[in-house]
C-alpha cells in the first residue's frame, strides 16, 4: 500500500538517493536538489514544521514523502510552503496590458507587459512535487498531490488564505529555457540551470539587485520567449491539469526564470477541501469496491494518507480494512478526514 507521511529525520539519504537518479527531470525544478548541502538543512527545517506549534506567520515547510509500503521505500514528494516572502522577497511577472490610443490617428494598440511583482508575498505554496519514474501512473501523483489539501483542511490555522503553485515553465530538448534566453539572460549574464540553483540555495539577492523595475514591453522579446509566457513543461502537464480539476486558476502570473504558469486559489474554494469530510472508523471485512476516497489521519507529525478503494458506511461509520489502520496508525473509533479521490464522484 502506498501511503504519505512527513518526512523523517532519517530520510536524507533515500531523498538524495531519489533526487540522484533524475537526471534532467530536475531542471527548472527549484525547490528539489540531489546535493546534502541542500538536502539535509531542508530536512531538519521540514522537522521543525513538523513539530511546532504552526502559529503564523511562518515559513514552515511541511514537506512529505511517499512510500511504498510492501518495501518502505521513498519513491515521491511534495510539501506545503505555509507562507512565502516573509524573510525574503517572493517574485513573479505579473502579465498586464497597456494601452495607446490616438483619436487624430485612429490608432488602438494594446500591449502585453511584464511587471515584477511580490504579490504572492504571505500566501502558501505547493511545491516540490515529484515521483521515481517507476512509480508515475497508478494514482501516485493524485495520491501524492491531494494529501496536501486534506492536511490544509484539518488544519487551516497553519495556513493563510490563499495558496498557489508555480509550474515549471516549458523548456527546450536541450534543457534551456526560450523564456530565459529571452529576457533573463540579458539581465543576469548566468545559464538558466545556474541561475536556478543560486534561487534554490536561497540566494535571492542577486534577483532584487539585477532585475529591471520597469516594464517588459512583450512584443520586444524574440518570439519563442514570448509563446513560453504560461506555457508548463510536457512532464509538469498532468501535475497543472489535476490542480485546475481541484480549482486552481492561471491569473496572468508567471515565475520570472522560465515564464511558467503560477496558480492560485482559496485554500477553502480547493476540491479537495470543501468536500472533504471528519469520519469515526471501525474495522470491517468483506468491503466493497466503491468509488475511492482519499483518507488521512488528524494529527500533525502523525499525519498518514493513503488511496481507500474499498469501504462501507454503516451507521454513521466508515468501516475500513485491518491493513489500512495499521497504515494508518488508527484504531477503532478515532476520527479521520476523507475527501473522493477525484472530482464528480460520491461525496460523504
Amino acid at each position: 500500500m502506498m501511503y504519505v507521511r512527513p518526512v523523517g529525520d532519517d530520510d536524507v539519504d533515500a531523498l538524495i538517493q531519489l533526487f540522484s537518479g533524475a537526471g534532467d527531470r530536475l531542471n527548472g525544478m527549484s525547490s528539489i536538489r540531489p546535493e546534502y548541502e541542500f538536502v539535509a538543512p531542508r530536512v531538519a527545517r521540514a522537522r521543525k514544521a513538523w513539530t511546532d506549534a504552526g502559529a503564523l506567520p511562518a515559513e514552515n515547510d511541511y514537506f512529505l514523502v511517499l512510500v511504498d509500503g510492501e518495501t518502505e521505500r521513498i519513491v515521491g514528494t511534495s510539501t506545503i510552503y505555509s507562507m512565502i516572502g516573509l524573510s525574503e522577497p517572493f517574485f513573479s511577472y505579473r502579465v498586464g496590458t497597456q494601452v495607446a490610443a490616438s483619436r487624430e490617428l485612429g490608432v488602438y494598440r494594446k500591449t502585453r507587459t511584464l511587471y515584477l511583482s511580490n504579490d504572492y508575498t504571505g500566501v502558501a505554496e505547493v511545491a516540490s512535487l515529484f515521483l521515481h519514474r517507476d512509480y508515475i501512473g497508478s494514482g501516485n501523483g493524485r495520491l501524492i498531490s491531494l494529501s496536501r489539501m486534506l492536511f490544509m483542511a484539518q488544519h487551516p490555522d497553519r495556513f493563510p488564505e490563499r495558496v498557489m503553485a508555480e509550474m515549471r515553465g516549458f523548456q527546450n530538448e536541450d534543457g534551456s529555457s526560450p523564456f530565459w534566453e529571452g529576457l533573463g539572460r540579458h539581465f543576469f549574464t548566468l545559464p538558466f540551470p545556474e541561475a536556478d540553483r543560486l534561487s534554490a540555495t536561497g540566494n535571492k539577492v542577486f534577483i532584487a539587485e539585477l532585475m529591471p523595475r520597469h516594464p517588459i514591453y512583450v512584443p520586444l522579446l524574440p518570439e519563442a520567449a514570448q509563446e513560453a509566457i504560461g506555457k508548463v513543461h510536457p512532464n509538469t502537464e498532468p501535475a497543472r491539469r489535476l490542480l485546475e480539476s481541484e480549482g486552481f486558476r492561471w491569473q496572468g502570473y508567471v515565475d520570472i526564470f522560465d515564464g511558467g504558469a503560477s496558480l492560485d486559489a482559496r485554500i477553502g474554494d480547493l476540491r479537495a477541501v470543501h468536500e472533504s469530510a471528519l469520519e469515526v472508523v471501525t474495522e470491517g471485512i468483506n468491503l466493497p469496491d466503491d468509488d475511492p476516497l482519499l483518507i488521512a489521519t488528524t494529527g500533525v507529525d502523525s499525519f498518514r494518507c493513503v488511496v481507500l478503494p474499498r469501504y462501507r458506511i454503516d451507521e454513521g461509520r466508515l468501516e475500513i480494512d485491518a491493513d489500512t489502520m495499521r497504515t494508518l496508525g488508527v484504531q477503532g473509533g478515532e476520527t479521520v478526514r476523507v475527501t473522493p479521490l477525484r472530482p464528480g464522484r460520491t461525496v460523504l
